[in-house]
């Protein structure tokens, strides 16, 4: 077998993936950057004598997420028969989750007769050889690794919490970052007034559906038009205003200027699914920003 290893004969495709945190190492920024994982792959593929097919790149994504971009149209490719054979910087860089990497490369590429090699730790399933064998133990300290690096992160983000640091994706409608402290929340000037409009119209007894209307004739952008938020195709049209929206932010604390947070957590690290937290567990740091309804009018209207 050892004389066909070489040459045309293999249709091969690169696979680069960068994390987020792999960015953050400043250490390792050169070695792990998308620029320098292509060169060298493009470098092995050229010196093996091997044809370059295609070029897969995820850029920002973790390694125990598989459902990247790029990995799922190298694997496209694949089922299509467009290449036979796969490279990779190293083990982490296919994924650092030791289940699903030992599954792509102790059955899907076996399977698939696909060739795979991991250039660092000198992995090549078409040949039998010690250093493959290392493998399972590479596996699983990749794995590790990213479980660790999973609590650090998620301890980081507590401690934040507990000083009243806001650390979600986007503030709530009404509301931006401090550009001079991104923890901080500041009024929007654009929907701020909206929310405010909102309380003012409750607390004189207007109720939430002919709240939702008059924003609607008034035109104002909604929570979810304002964010561009994606939402189902189910859902009709995300900008009119709804009942629903109206009561979500009525119910906000978050507008008397207490900062709520933790109210929601994954399953674990390696999953992407959401469970919601016992009140008892939610992080509450109160007068944290400027409230956009004071606390009594608030308690009132919540009733």
């Amino acid at each position: 077998m050892n004389n066909n290893l070489m040459g045309k004969d293999f249709n091969t495709g690169i696979y680069i993936r960068l994390s987020q945190e792999d960015k953050e190492k400043k250490y390792e920024s050169d070695s792990e950057s998308v620029i320098n994982q292509k060169e060298l792959l493009r470098d092995y593929v050229k010196n093996n004598n091997f044809n370059l097919v295609g070029e897969y790149v995820d850029d920002g994504f973790s390694g125990t997420d598989f459902e990247r971009p790029g990995f799922q149209r190298l694997l496209d490719d694949i089922k299509n028969n467009k290449i036979n054979c796969v490279v990779v910087k190293d083990l982490s860089r296919l994924g650092r989750d030791h289940v699903m990497t030992g599954y792509y490369t102790e059955t899907f590429f076996p399977e698939n007769n696909i060739r795979f090699i991991s250039i660092l730790e000198a992995y090549d399933s078409f040949k039998n050889q010690a250093s493959n064998d290392s493998s399972t133990f590479i596996m699983a300290c990749n794995d590790y690794y990213s479980k660790q690096n999973s609590i650090k992160i998620r301890n980081v983000l507590n401690e934040k919490r507990k000083n009243g640091k806001f650390v979600g994706s986007l503030p709530c409608f009404g509301y931006m970052r401090d550009p001079d402290d991104k923890g901080h929340l500041i009024l929007n000037p654009e929907t701020a007034p909206i929310v405010k409009k909102i309380f003012e119209w409750r607390k004189n007894g207007i109720g939430p559906s002919r709240i939702a209307t008059m924003l609607n004739e008034k035109g104002y952008p909604t929570p979810s038009g304002y964010k561009g938020t994606k939402y189902s195709i189910r859902l009709i049209n995300r900008d009119v205003w709804s009942i629903s929206s109206i009561k979500k932010i009525l119910s906000n604390r978050i507008y008397t200027g207490d900062m709520i947070q933790h109210t929601q957590t994954k399953v674990n690290y390696k999953s992407k699914k959401k469970i919601s937290l016992d009140k008892s567990q939610w992080m509450i740091v109160e007068n944290t920003h400027e409230q956009l309804v004071d606390k009594d009018t608030f308690e009132y209207i919540s009733k």
